[in-house]
């Protein structure tokens, strides 16, 4: 019930006052940064990989991690533990002046038929409400109803005893003038021949319980029943069940679930189970998760499970709905539990003549802002460390397809423009297992194959405000992975895109509001797929490019900021596929972009794909060539760069032609120094004729060091050999500021693909 709908003590409305006082801090002692209970490494994966097939693959998916408006820096690193602790104020369970106490299984419906004297204190269903007969009857000796002083004004279930609630219309309201607390079993009753249990909104002052509330369907191929509860405050350390029940063996589909929506005038807090999953069906389909949607407008509080998984079943073509997951405050949202939404698996039938498509990962967001309310909390904050699982399910049998990964959004919003400010500067710390990989295929032929599913999306995003001092804290990830799946026909790897900006884009700006440092001290892996070459195949195996990476920091207003710094320190690869006599494929790219300082350490590979299979006499497929190694880009506007690392951009072997190596480019205004290895040389050849024909070395590529000062300098170590071939690759380049120092230099331009 809403908080200024009926009267109730005043405990509850202290805590709706006072949450700020309880819910908002965030740091503890010590050197940890600000929001952060530790700089401890972590050892979380944030992951969006291409499912994997016996041919045919996915593509990697897409992960952007961006900030704007605020100077504070963006930092995506393997140190740091967020601090997820949170403290409530006790509130006193208010049951009213005339409430229910159930100590014993009890059913409630509507029918009062049969009432008569000995009906006096049973409960029954008006109006909305619950009522206690007081034996009243008219002048026909009829049963008096819905007298207001037997109205029921809360409700206590004890633990072991189930509350059971007879409805007869398809959706049902039950008002409370004050709170109810469930230790027990609260059941919606459906029969056998309903389709679907039926729908409960449920309004008390307040919700408390370590109980269940079940809307579960209860016979086989059953739907859930929707639940909606809305009260002041809501802390739920038991379950709420929608999901959908199981099918069976004589071709009954399972079930699908039913929505669940929680929301709060004031805080949510879950330690228990939120399900509402698909029904499992050994001979028909799989039923559908549903939506599970939760908004506590002073914060939301999640340590329990968050489950809205598809079912398994025998899906054939028919396409299983993904489920969505919405965790939304205006003020706190704090996540250490799991949170699923994946997609049906197909399983195949008894006889392993019939299987299914695998159903598409769900989207889960938990976003703080976007609202008024929340300035009274001197902090808001956007914790998480919990497990998030997006990923799309296998498929079963030839011929289907596997699902895509879902989706996974982050997001808190302190202004609208960085200026127009709507709350407090919000605390963003991020952890735990991120999950949005594609699904697998398990087909075992070559012909009429399904594809795996592709990689999902996940974005993390801070849209903050001109007076945040809060770096944005990305913490505790041993690495990002968006490869492509590994088949036959391997995949392409993903994109990562990293970045800050200010608002001189925005074009309705009211004040001027900065962009932000990032630096980044984590592994990055954009790798194409392997290609698999064992099982029944016949066709050509082909493999694909690494996916691509941008780190960049944009602004018009770089005079008006001093540091927009990067700095990376990390293991990147984003190589091509290797394959036996098929087809090959190139590198990625990385594009580093800083306005003023760029550093740049670690390792980076970025070969090209290579064929290392020997051709047989008179063969003449085309195959057996090696490709380009990447392209690396790491600039400076106004400030210097400086690059200590390990980088491999070589060109892949082949028998017959070597790959051209890589192109790196260090570009600034005031000079720095590239160190380290680099390696760009061609891919090699046979040294000896192929079918009585020349091979060809792959080129070497270029290493090219310019300043606007003429002030930057190489102290790497190079390879810019052409590789190997009856006839050889011609040499590559170095140039520094003006002079080709070494090989041959050419146009000394940077190719992007």
């Amino acid at each position: 019930m809403y908080l200024n709908q009926l009267p109730f003590k005043t405990s509850i409305l202290a805590i709706a006052v006072t949450l700020t006082a309880c819910g908002g801090g965030s740091s503890s002692g010590g050197s940890a940064p600000s929001g952060l209970a530790s700089n401890n490494a972590g050892t979380a994966v944030m992951s969006a990989k291409g499912g994997n097939g016996q041919h045919n693959s996915g593509d990697g998916g897409d992960v952007s991690i961006y900030k704007s408006y605020s100077d504070a820096p963006l930092n995506i690193t393997v140190n740091g533990i967020p601090d997820a602790s949170y403290d409530l104020l006790n509130s006193e369970v208010q049951l009213g002046t005339n409430p229910a106490t159930i100590s014993t299984d009890t059913t409630i419906s509507a029918d009062t038929s049969s009432f008569n004297a000995a009906s006096v204190g049973t409960l029954y269903f008006y109006n909305q409400r619950i009522y206690r007969y007081d034996g009243a009857v008219d002048d026909v000796d009829a049963p008096i109803l819905g007298k207001r002083t037997t109205i029921i004004t809360g409700l206590q279930v004890a633990a072991g005893t189930t509350l059971s609630l007879e409805f007869t219309n398809t959706s049902n309201s039950l008002y409370f003038f004050n709170d109810v607390q469930n230790d027990g079993t609260i059941k919606v009753l459906a029969e056998e021949g309903d389709s679907a249990v039926r729908n409960l909104s449920f309004y008390p002052a307040a919700y408390y319980g370590s109980g269940s509330i079940d809307l579960s369907g209860q016979y086989p191929g059953q739907d859930g029943g929707d639940l909606s509860v809305y009260a002041s405050i809501i802390q739920n350390s038991g379950t709420f069940n929608t999901s959908g029940a199981d099918g069976d063996t004589e071709g009954l589909a399972g079930g699908d679930a039913g929505r669940i929506s929680i929301n709060s005038n004031v805080y949510i807090e879950n330690t228990g189970n939120l399900t509402a999953e698909g029904g499992d069906s050994a001979s028909s389909t799989a039923g559908s998760g549903e939506n599970i949607n939760i908004y506590g407008y002073k914060g939301v509080y999640n340590t329990g499970t968050i489950s809205s998984n598809a079912g398994t079943g025998i899906n054939g073509s028919t396409y299983i709905d993904p489920s969505n997951t919405y965790i939304f405050s205006s003020s706190e949202v704090i996540n250490t539990g799991d949170i699923t939404a994946i997609g049906s698996t197909a399983v195949t039938n008894t006889d392993v003549t019939a299987g299914g498509e695998g159903g598409e990962g769900g989207d889960v967001s938990l976003y703080v802002g976007g609202g008024e309310g929340g300035t009274n909390i001197a902090v808001p904050r956007m914790i998480n460390t919990g497990s998030i699982n997006v990923n799309g399910g296998n498929s079963a049998f030839d011929s289907y397809d596997a699902g895509n990964g879902g989706a996974i959004y982050i997001g808190a919003s302190d202004s609208y423009d960085g200026g127009e400010s709507y709350v407090n500067p919000i605390l963003v710390a991020i952890s735990g297992n991120l999950s949005a990989n594609g699904g697998n295929t398990s087909a075992t032929t070559d012909t009429g194959s399904g594809d795996a599913g592709n990689g999902g999306d996940i974005v993390i995003s801070h849209a903050s405000q001109i007076a945040s001092t809060l770096a944005t804290q990305i913490v505790g990830y041993t690495s990002i992975d968006v490869s492509g799946g590994s088949a036959h026909q391997a995949s392409s790897g993903g994109d990562i895109e990293i970045y800050t900006e200010s608002n001189s884009n925005d074009g309705y700006q009211t004040a001027y509001a900065p962009a932000a440092p990032i630096n980044v001290k984590t592994n990055l892996t954009l790798n194409a797929g392997e290609v698999v070459t064992t099982g029944e195949l016949t066709a050509t195996p082909s493999g694909s490019r690494g996916g691509d990476l941008d780190i960049y920091i944009d602004t018009g207003f770089a005079s008006l900021q001093k540091n927009l710094n990067i700095e990376f320190d990390g293991i990147v690869s984003s190589n091509g596929s290797d394959v036996n006599n098929g087809s090959t494929s190139r590198a990625g790219y990385a594009w580093i972009s800083a306005i003023h300082d760029v550093n740049v350490t670690g390792e980076f590979s970025f070969n090209g794909g290579s064929d290392n299979a020997i051709p047989e006499e008179g063969e003449d497929d085309g195959y057996n060539e090696g490709k380009q190694g990447g392209s690396i880009s790491i600039a400076s506007t106004f400030g210097v760069a400086n690059v200590n690392a390990s980088v491999t951009a070589a060109g892949g072997n082949g028998q017959i032609e070597g790959g051209n190596g890589g192109y790196i480019a260090v570009t600034s205004a005031l000079g720095g120094s590239v160190k380290g290895n680099i390696d760009v040389g061609g891919g090699n050849a046979s040294t000896a004729l192929i079918n009585d024909e020349d091979t060809l070395g792959g080129a070497g590529g270029s290493l090219y060091v310019v300043s606007g000062n003429a002030k930057a300098k190489i102290g790497a170590a190079y390879d810019i050999a052409g590789g190997t071939g009856t006839d050889a690759g011609f040499s590559g380049g170095v140039f520094l500021e003006s002079d080709c120092l070494e090989g041959i230099c050419g146009t000394n331009t940077i190719a992007m693909p």
